[in-house]
């Protein structure tokens, strides 16, 4: 390592005076600059407002290597002075880590995703500039070209555009280029234009296909503006989910007819968020998580399991619930495993276990009365032999 030190009477190559390993990478070098080697370096009383210019070199043979990562015109000099304390000062983004996924898109035509894209937060492209190169025309030796990524978040349809290569030096650089996902955005679809003062325009669009990413939703993130319209179906007739369903308020019994002879058995709700559920997407369970949340016994804490999409009724996402998977006195499932009581009916003794339920989507609740839970009642006639275990 060398340096080329600026002073009044031109540049002068300055060696090393000393050099200490510090690990099996790195080298750490000292240099020693004074007036008698270097007359007029640091003029004035106390160099008070002198200033130093050093540019960091190898020396390789007769050729000189140039440090211009952080420093990218051909002739640029670090400058010291008495202000910083004689020092470099690395910019933030020096060696930064991105605050968000990066998105790779390399010389072999290959594409690489280092995390999830988050709505409301940034994702960074590094984009290798020999991808798409048919437009290149220069003008007196400098770039005239440019690449540009087309993003478009959906299903908002919000559109960004960002260059992905630095001509401030005179030449190209690729260089890191950030967009933001909207909150509420499910999809990121991208593609890059090449485009040239001459008119040439050449795309690198998967061939035509775009460039496809999913956009999660932020954990924690905001909830739909309404979660609501809680119904029932328990029917034979019903063809599809939450067909033909009908207000519950906040109880449902679900007997032995139900469990022989229904085709659809489910608890559906229904959520809204404008731009998100307005459309249809199969990617809605990322950005809104229903969840049900369940107990037999209400000494105990609560057990959570996911809720599945039923489709878009209108501009709301809908949810269904199949009550069938929680049905204590389904066959097969272990007598005793959920607390029971058997009270009289006109038909004879029956016995019956309560599910106390309710709903999120992210962090909003479906509670009946704000704070309240669904029950659903299950029952069958006591004593049917129904098990194949006993409880633990």
């Amino acid at each position: 390592m060398r340096l080329l030190v600026g002073t009044d009477d031109g540049w002068h190559d300055v060696g090393p005076t000393a050099s200490t390993g510090v690990d099996a990478r790195f080298d750490r070098v000292l240099f020693h600059l004074d007036d008698d080697a270097l007359p007029g370096l640091l003029p004035g009383p106390g160099h008070q407002g002198a200033t130093l210019r050093v540019i960091p070199f190898l020396a390789l043979g007769p050729a000189r290597l140039f440090d211009h990562n952080t420093l990218v015109a051909a002739a640029a000099a670090f400058v010291l002075d008495a202000a910083a304390g004689w020092q470099v000062v690395a910019p933030p983004s020096t060696c930064a880590q991105p605050d968000g996924p990066t998105l790779s898109f390399l010389a072999d035509w290959t594409e690489t995703q280092t995390g999830p894209v988050v709505a409301g937060q940034s994702v960074v492209l590094d984009y290798d500039l020999a991808r798409n190169s048919p437009c290149r025309q220069t003008y007196n030796g400098a770039p005239t070209w440019s690449v540009t990524a087309v993003a478009t978040f959906l299903p908002m349809r919000v559109v960004q555009q960002v260059s992905v290569v630095d001509l401030t030096a005179g030449e190209a650089r690729p260089t890191l280029a950030r967009l933001h996902a909207p909150d509420g955005a499910t999809e990121l679809v991208l593609y890059f234009r090449n485009s040239d003062r001459a008119g040439c325009m050449a795309y690198d669009s998967d061939y035509g296909r775009d460039y496809h990413y999913p956009v999660v939703a932020a954990p924690g993130g905001r909830g739909p503006s309404w979660v609501g319209d809680a119904v029932a179906t328990i029917s034979r007739a019903a063809s599809r989910r939450c067909e033909g369903a009908a207000p519950f308020g906040s109880r449902v019994t679900f007997g032995s007819w139900a469990r022989q002879r229904a085709a659809i058995t489910d608890l559906c709700f229904s959520a809204w968020e404008p731009g998100v559920t307005e459309v249809d997407n199969p990617d809605l369970w990322r950005v809104m998580d229903a969840q049900a949340h369940y107990r037999f016994d209400p000494t105990q804490p609560f057990s959570t399991t996911s809720v599945g999409l039923a489709g878009r009724d209108g501009h709301n996402a809908r949810y269904a619930l199949d009550l069938r998977a929680f049905d204590p006195f389904q066959w097969g499932r272990c007598a005793g495993a959920v607390p029971t009581m058997t009270v009289d009916a006109s038909g004879g003794a029956v016995e019956q276990a309560t599910l106390e339920l309710y709903f999120t989507v992210n962090d909003v609740a479906l509670r009946p009365g704000g704070d309240g839970v669904f029950r659903v009642t299950y029952e069958d006639y006591a004593g049917s032999p129904r098990t194949r275990c006993d409880t633990p």
